[in-house]
């Protein structure tokens, strides 16, 4: 069967004896049937006879049989067989063209809210044609997040096949993230792949769920870090802290008495809701006043700061710390006076690194350090005899009898309730003295205020008002806010009349009052 222009048709063969009726003999038509090739469909309309044997034929129609197409010739009845073979030439112009296979299906979303673009939709009917392998494009829908709005987490949009084959489907999912890489909007292309036969009953499901709120914070500045103890003299750097909401701008002065300086103009916090800076406080010229440096945050966005502002510090030209004498001149209660020869003392501050008679280096880190060694002699000539070594926590003492070296070790209790007032109620007041100086976080000058007086076990007041929470430890120091420590301390009996004293002292950090005090001998010798 010869093959054409897609398609193959039969050749219908007569056996006539010559001088017959043609009609007679076969009949008033003559048959060719027109079979497209796999994969193809012949369509009656789409063929047409050019030509023919006008001769023998007086018509050619084509008519559609299922899947093929029937070229029918009208043979003229006239007409005879001939002494010899008979062809009957027909010129057929058409083709077969490639089978078109259908998908038919339906999808259905359901979309949240704060979602602009498509809505949901229920039982969408989709349908295509195309040839086997072939694709096409059966539907896009787009979605976006209402403006201030995103897409987070697992509550994702998502599209499922589910119904049908998924190997014939592809699906182009296009996200689209703003500057934070939030999704904001969602686009899908579904087109189909055909298969070598027809299909219908596909189902797809798309589930857009609601869009969450994108969080802007409020330009707010909520808090400050930085040391305001007392700064002594050099220079010194510090450092602030800005906290709040991430963005937000603000500013910051400082004054020291005399002139404002800008020291932060127009900064924003980081993402972190962070800012830093170093403020720097110069050397003091000697003998000038001490300096009270005022730093003021500024700016629209610092009104609802809790924290004091502005807030200020203290720098300190020259505090001394000394010790006036070995023992004091008129003996306290309880003391015993040893009647000794006592120097005059008049200690010279050593720069760090000063090497002691002892050979030792004193304790790195301090703003000085001095050291004393003097031979104590009884005046009478009588005998002395070294008790025991030098112990810090217990033997330097102020005029009032009061533990200088406490640094450490202050007294301690905690607040009884949340409160804000110059009254107190704590757990406990043993130890606590008026003068005693009150710290809330730091055990650095200045403190907060002073006792004006003890009042029971559990009640005390204060020269000025404080916040506490409930269990809010608070301390008390008697040291004015100086750190002191003692270091390479040694007593050795050089004789029976003649003990050698020895000590260093480092001041790790100046308060807001000079401090005298005193070795209290009779502890150590005897």
């Amino acid at each position: 069967m010869p093959s054409i222009n897609n398609y193959t048709f039969s050749e219908p063969v007569f056996n006539i004896p010559e001088e017959s009726n043609i009609v007679t003999l076969v009949g008033a038509t003559a048959v060719i049937t027109i079979t497209p090739n796999t994969g193809f469909t012949a369509t009656a309309g789409d063929f047409s006879a050019t030509s023919f044997n006008a001769t023998y034929i007086s018509n050619v129609a084509f008519t559609q049989s299922g899947n093929n197409v029937l070229c029918t010739m009208t043979l003229i009845n006239t007409t005879t067989m001939p002494s010899s073979n008979l062809t009957l030439g027909l010129c057929v112009s058409g083709s077969a063209v490639e089978k078109l296979i259908t998908i038919g299906g339906k999808y259905s979303a359901i979309v949240g809210s704060n979602v602009t673009g498509d809505s949901s939709e229920t039982n969408v009917v989709y349908s295509a044609s195309g040839a086997i392998s072939t694709v096409s494009s059966l539907f896009t829908k787009t979605y976006n997040a209402a403006t201030g709005y995103f897409w987070s987490g697992s509550s994702i949009p998502s599209i499922n096949i589910v119904k049908g084959n998924q190997k014939h489907y592809s699906i182009v999912q296009t996200p689209t993230f703003d500057a934070s890489n939030r999704l904001t909007n969602i686009a899908y292309a579904v087109s189909y792949q055909f298969p070598d036969k027809d299909v219908s009953g596909d189902e797809i499901f798309i589930n857009v769920p609601s869009t969450q709120e994108i969080y802007v914070p409020t330009s707010k500045i909520t808090g400050y870090l930085f040391n305001t103890s007392v700064i002594g003299n050099p220079a010194e750097i510090r450092k602030l802290t800005i906290l709040g909401n991430p963005g937000t701008v603000f500013g910051a002065t400082l004054n020291d008495g005399a002139i404002t300086t800008v020291i932060i103009n127009n900064q924003s916090l980081d993402a972190n809701g962070r800012f830093e800076q170093d403020i720097s406080f110069p050397i003091l010229v000697k003998g000038d006043p001490n300096v009270t440096y005022q730093i003021e945050l500024t700016g629209a966005n610092v009104s609802t700061l809790a924290l004091p502002n502005p807030f200020t510090v203290l720098q300190l030209n020259e505090v001394t710390i000394s010790i006036k004498d070995l023992f004091p001149p008129t003996p306290l209660a309880g003391w015993t006076d040893l009647n000794t020869t006592i120097p005059a003392l008049n200690p010279t501050p050593f720069a760090e690194g000063y090497t002691d008679p002892l050979g030792n280096e004193p304790v790195n880190g301090g703003i000085w350090t001095m050291y004393f060694d003097y031979n104590l002699t009884a005046i009478n000539g009588s005998n002395l005899t070294l008790i025991r070594q030098i112990d810090p926590s217990a033997d330097f003492v102020d005029l009032n009898g009061n533990v200088m070296i406490t640094e450490d070790t202050p007294i301690e209790t905690k607040a009884n309730g949340t409160q804000s007032s110059n009254v107190l109620n704590v757990d406990n007041t043993t130890g606590i003295i008026a003068g005693d100086s009150v710290a809330l976080q730091s055990n650095l000058a200045p403190y907060v205020t002073t006792v004006s007086s003890v009042d029971s076990l559990t009640q005390i007041t204060l020269a000025s008002s404080v916040s506490v929470v409930d269990d809010q430890n608070i301390q008390f120091y008697r040291d004015g806010g100086n750190k002191l420590e003692i270091f390479n301390s040694l007593c050795t009996q050089v004789d029976a009349q003649t003990i050698n004293v020895r000590f260093g002292v480092g001041v790790d950090r100046s308060g807001i009052e000079s401090k005298v005090f005193y070795l209290k001998l009779n502890n150590i010798i005897s």
